[in-house]
């Protein structure tokens, strides 16, 4: 039953998604710039968060004989 649900929903959506973004291309690609933009930021932050908590240690390597 889910399944039939889930199919009708995909297949709804495979047609009509092209049609919609043809008509809203702009709009829809501002709001996506925007919201990669803003999980870029959050990205960073978390990232710089993260890496400050890791301790440096020795970075030279053994010396191969």
């Amino acid at each position: 039953m889910k399944n039939h649900i889930l199919e009708r929903i995909c297949f709804v959506a495979a047609h009509n998604l092209p049609v919609l973004y043809e008509g809203y291309d702009d709009q829809i690609d501002n709001f996506v710039y925007k919201v990669l933009d803003q999980m870029q930021n959050q990205y960073r932050k978390v990232d710089s968060g993260l890496l400050s908590k890791i301790p440096k240690g020795n970075i030279k390597g053994k010396k191969l004989e």
